[in-house]
């Protein structure tokens, strides 16, 4: 693994959340590791430390959680002047954020325009579809408030693309789903088909009732697909833009289409490191940022 490949997501608040997604991954596996704390200085401090000297020239650092603005303003505003002062001379710095809008106002828009972040905004289509599974702590839908974002961020000119979650409730209906996010005025796409299980492994493991089964989801991709060619140059989407990649140079631009994973290191609040955000639990676990007073680095 080369070390000026590896991308690397900052989960600053773990799995705190404004919403209860009930299909959310990120839940109950994590509930032992995933910290309630916000991430402190010196951990954010040493993270960015000891991850760029060995990154690229052009760095990705992704914001997520949980949802990540949790850990407010003052917080970001912060991480964004160490990063700064962190980097090595030419380096570009490029922060990603995905959230699901819900505190997205005003004053975020200008930051984020400011800093020249790009923002995901998770919708899974139109309310009844979106509402299905993205719910408020009180049960209610969501939708409103990541559409409300959604045009926020448009009209102060953040960049600001839609990720979509697939499941049972929406997989079925990609022609909606196209429709109603391209009315909206998104422009760039990322379709995520949900995948869980009802246990973690064993021969009595079956898929969660909203999960998506590979012959649904492709049939939903290869709609898609269909629209897609449609509307040339108008749309990208993140699983055919890659595709078309790999054909073209050879080169992976998404972990599901590599041969191997492991270049994407996911720190949680408390500073501890994993592979992927897919696996944090403690068998997982690489060490921790910071720990006994130490840094830490990227190596081969």
């Amino acid at each position: 693994m080369n070390p000026r490949f590896v991308s690397l997501m900052c989960k600053p608040v773990g799995r705190r959340c404004t919403a209860t997604c009930l299909y959310c991954y990120y839940g109950p596996q994590t509930e032992d590791v995933s910290s309630r704390r916000t991430m402190d200085r010196a951990t954010l401090e040493a993270m960015l430390a000891g991850y760029l000297p060995s990154a690229s020239d052009r760095v990705p650092l992704v914001w997520q959680g949980g949802e990540p603005t949790v850990a407010g303003l003052p917080s970001f505003v912060d991480a964004v002047t160490i990063a700064r002062r962190l980097a090595r001379g030419g380096q570009v710095i490029v922060h990603v954020l995905q959230t699901n809008g819900t505190r997205i106002d005003e004053a975020w828009c200008r930051f984020l325009k400011q800093e020249g972040f790009l923002v995901g905004i998770s919708i899974d289509g139109p309310p009844h579809l979106h509402d299905s599974y993205r719910r408020t702590p009180c049960g209610g839908g969501t939708y409103r408030e990541a559409a409300r974002a959604f045009s926020l961020l448009r009209n102060r000119g953040v960049p600001c693309n839609v990720l979509c979650a697939v499941h049972d409730k929406n997989v079925e209906a990609a022609d909606e789903v196209w429709d109603h996010l391209l009315g909206m005025g998104a422009r760039w796409l990322h379709f995520i088909p949900i995948v869980e299980w009802t246990t973690p492994q064993g021969p009595s493991r079956r898929l969660a009732p909203f999960s998506v089964d590979g012959e649904a989801w492709g049939r939903f991709m290869c709609r898609i697909l269909d629209r897609w060619l449609k509307t040339p140059g108008a749309v990208s989407e993140r699983n055919i833009d890659a595709l078309i990649h790999r054909m073209v140079s050879g080169a992976n631009t998404l972990c599901v289409t590599a041969p191997t994973c492991a270049r994407h290191l996911t720190v949680e609040a408390d500073g501890s490191v994993y592979p992927c955000d897919h696996f944090v639990s403690h068998e997982w676990c690489l060490g921790r940022v910071g720990q006994g007073g130490q840094g830490w680095r990227i190596v081969a």
